[in-house]
């Protein structure tokens, strides 16, 4: 399902995308006006209005036809922005603050947690990793297209491979050295970490053709017995879970000590990937995600753009650098692997190992300031790892069958069960982000969802109002999804208020212009705007894949979601420090409201036909 059919190219469609749109102004404001009432009291809306009519008929005016007239020399007016702005200034440890984790959909089923089993999972883990890559490298994997079949641009694709960070002082550096047969030599070896210490192995033979897993494995065992034989490395992998400028000034101290640590840090940016040996074994899908997003940090290079970890009793998660690509690129590797995995759990290729060149580790030379800074970053990224908390499991009471029946929308539903959920606890409402793809346009990424509107307010209200009859309560849940559906299509055609205002927000600064009212009025951020989403939110799709990342807010959620035709799995994050927020408790009220609603339609809803 993931092979281009005929002569169809990966990425031949890239030059005739529809360049991102700037919405009118108006549209956008009207949008904005209309997300941020459940939030306000008349008093406050009526402020908040004045202020948005001030923006719209003055400064923002200029700020628009700034803007256009930039749009008009860029095919995506707001990507570079977004990726400095948004990822690459950001100055904290990026895992857990930005990068994002998820389990392998195999770790329960076809591979359980068995010890001993670690080296021979990895190896068919990068095999079947690798067939991906090639078929990336042919142009041979399927274009992605949207419900009306409108083409997607897969520009995302380049980055999962050969793809890593560097830091800067103030904004780090996205590298991409991925290519295509079409555009040349790639780089063809991998980064493997394991107690400290990085190698470097190479995937191809003489031929130029994939190596076999045997070989692979091979490769690995030899990494695997030379770390278990001697002292732990000094973990420089660690710099990359630090803070931004300081792995910045250690990184060019590190090229300075010695010419050859520059040649590994090279080989460690160009590589394929990251594989991870790791010497935990969690056993349940909150562990497998709590490490693959934290972890030992020696064992993690975070600056790039995928790496697989392998536990010791030989369960799988993934650690990805959010800024290179979205979640989506990684589910779909996922679940190419997981379909594989459903035909070869086993190797059934020759076994016969040919003679290659052993992996090469790189011993960097370093000093006690290099030392020194891994301590602290270590201990930053401790107190990081002790903050967080993740629960990942499943809801397996229905799933999209049992929602499709309705003929309803299994996203909208489930957001609009979160937004029951949240409000059972805590008895307010939640700015809530959802994420909508642009990918329709040129190097389009994504748009805000704000999922809180209007009418899912009025349904949570109706559903904890006994005296709410059973067919209002129905009769709402309707006009909940239906808005969002409604919101999620305009979202999708680049006609959402967020990217829309931060783009203007960024213009004035260009210009030196004083941020507008319409910024520190108290309603853009009550409402969500400038990171202040308490509900950050994702569906990931149809698959048995899924995963997440932290909450925006410290006293806010992650919760990220799958929907299967039998279960949902849900992924949900919250920060230790916040004494009202547990992961557990959000899980537990999701369910308890899936189960409501549930009831409502079978009780409520016309029978089907």
């Amino acid at each position: 399902m993931y092979l281009s059919k005929g002569e169809e190219k990966t990425f031949q469609y890239q030059d005739s995308l529809p360049s991102l749109p700037i919405p009118d102004l108006e549209h956008t404001l009207a949008k904005y006006l209309e997300s941020v009432q459940p939030f306000l009291t008349k008093e406050e809306y009526a402020k908040t209005e004045l202020i948005v009519k001030d923006f719209g008929q003055g400064i923002g005016r200029k700020l628009q036809i700034k803007l256009l007239e930039k749009s008009k020399h860029k095919r995506n007016w707001v990507e570079k922005w977004w990726e400095d702005l948004a990822y690459l200034s950001l100055r904290t440890p990026h895992s857990p603050f930005l990068n994002f984790t998820g389990p392998a959909p195999y770790s329960d089923s076809k591979w359980p947690p068995l010890e001993g089993s670690q080296i021979e999972r990895a190896s068919l883990i990068v095999w079947f990793s690798l067939r991906y890559w090639e078929t990336l490298r042919k142009e041979k994997l399927r274009v992605d297209r949207g419900s009306s079949k409108t083409v997607w641009c897969m520009h995302q694709y380049k980055r999962m491979f050969s793809g890593c960070k560097t830091p800067g002082v103030h904004v780090d550096k996205l590298n991409d050295y991925f290519k295509t047969e079409r555009e040349g030599p790639t780089p063809t070896h991998l980064l493997v970490l394991c107690k400290g210490r990085l190698f470097t192995m190479d995937v191809l033979d003489a031929q130029g053709q994939l190596k076999t897993a045997p070989e692979i494995r091979a490769a690995l065992q030899i990494i695997r017995d030379t770390c278990d034989r001697q002292m732990r490395g000094p973990g420089i992998g660690s710099l990359t879970a630090g803070n931004r400028e300081s792995w910045f000034k250690l990184r060019e101290h590190l090229i300075q000590l010695d010419e050859k640590n520059a040649r590994y840090l090279e080989l460690i940016q160009t590589a394929i990937m990251g594989l991870s040996l790791d010497e935990s074994s969690p056993d349940s899908m909150s562990g497998i995600c709590q490490n693959g997003l934290l972890g030992d940090s020696s064992c993690r290079w975070f600056d790039k753009s995928l790496t697989f970890i392998i536990y010791k009793n030989g369960t799988v998660a993934c650690n990805c650098d959010h800024s290179a690509f979205d979640g989506m690129m990684m589910v779909t590797i996922l679940h190419y692997l997981s379909l594989l995995f459903s035909l070869y759990d086993l190797w059934k290729g020759p076994s016969t190992v040919r003679n290659f060149p052993p992996p090469v580790e790189m011993d960097f030379k370093i000093d006690s300031k290099i030392t020194s800074g891994i301590l602290e970053a270590q201990k930053l990224f401790k107190n990081a790892e002790e903050s967080l908390d993740i629960e990942a499991r499943y809801f397996s009471h229905y799933g999209k069958k049992y929602i499709r029946g309705f003929k309803l929308h299994p996203d909208a539903f489930v957001q609009v069960a979160l937004q029951l959920a949240y409000y059972r606890l805590y008895n307010k409402f939640a700015p809530t982000y959802e994420t909508a793809t642009t990918r329709k346009f040129f190097h389009g990424r994504t748009e805000t969802v704000r999922s809180c509107t209007n009418e899912t307010v009025a349904f949570c209200k109706a559903m904890t109002n006994p005296e709410a009859t059973s067919q209002k309560k129905y009769q709402l849940l309707m006009q909940a999804m239906k808005k969002h559906i409604d919101n999620m299509g305009d979202c999708m055609e680049a006609k959402g208020c967020d990217r829309h205002l931060f783009g203007l927000s960024v213009i004035a600064m260009e210009e030196g212009i004083a941020p507008h009212e319409i910024y520190t009025d108290k309603a853009f951020t009550k409402s969500g705007g400038g990171g202040n989403y308490i509900l950050s939110t994702s569906f990931v799709g149809y698959t048995p894949v899924f995963g997440g990342v932290a909450p925006m807010c410290k006293d806010g959620y992650g919760c990220f979601y799958s929907i299967q035709p039998e279960q949902m799995s849900v992924f949900v994050s919250s920060w230790k420090a916040d004494e009202e927020t547990s992961s557990a408790e959000l899980h537990e009220s999701l369910s308890q409201s899936l189960l409501e609603i549930k009831h409502l339609l079978d009780t409520t809803a016309p029978p089907k036909l």
